[in-house]
């Protein structure tokens, strides 16, 4: 599969591939649902009425769809994890699966996004914590790689996130 830069991000070729991909990999979690044929639908319209401003189309975007940490009410998890862990096979710089993503976050260290990884969970419990309740009913949950994560630096981490991968 092609793998996407963010400037081919919300073009139609790369929304398809995107969500075949999400859909893919919804499916091999055994969590498909007919609402995921329409995942990000609208970013590809959403170009047009920005003037081809990915950075507003993104922010829009995220603004305004459940499987964002950006979103301002109750989340979708399980896409949120479906998304993270397809994204490997559509973006150039997204390169992480669901728990290394997860570890990501953790590493930012940035408060606002742990609670919304959280949710009604004890912060200090990570297995409690919406995010890790979705991804292990999605099967992807995997403490022994999300405590490997951890270990790394960031830097080393977000190596990993920048790095090309054999879908190229």
């Amino acid at each position: 599969m092609k793998l996407f830069t963010k400037a081919e991000r919300a073009t139609v070729p790369y929304e398809i591939a995107h969500v075949a991909a999400f859909n893919m990999t919804a499916a091999l979690c055994r969590a498909w649902k007919f609402k995921y044929l329409f995942h990000d639908f609208e970013k590809p319209f959403l170009m047009m009425v920005f003037h081809n401003k990915y950075k507003k189309v993104q922010t829009w975007h995220r603004a305004h769809n459940k499987h964002h940490i950006e979103y301002d009410g109750d989340h979708d998890y399980e896409a949120m994890c479906i998304d993270w862990e397809c994204s490997k096979y559509t973006k150039v710089n997204a390169q992480l699966d669901c728990v290394q993503t997860i570890a990501w976050y953790v590493k930012r260290d940035k408060v606002s996004e742990l609670v919304v990884l959280c949710g009604d969970g004890n912060v200090n419990d990570i297995n409690t914590w919406d995010i890790v309740k979705a991804a292990t009913k999605l099967g992807l949950w995997n403490l022994d790689e999300y405590n490997k994560c951890i270990k790394m630096s960031f830097d080393e981490l977000d190596a990993i996130k920048t790095s090309k991968t054999k879908y190229e």
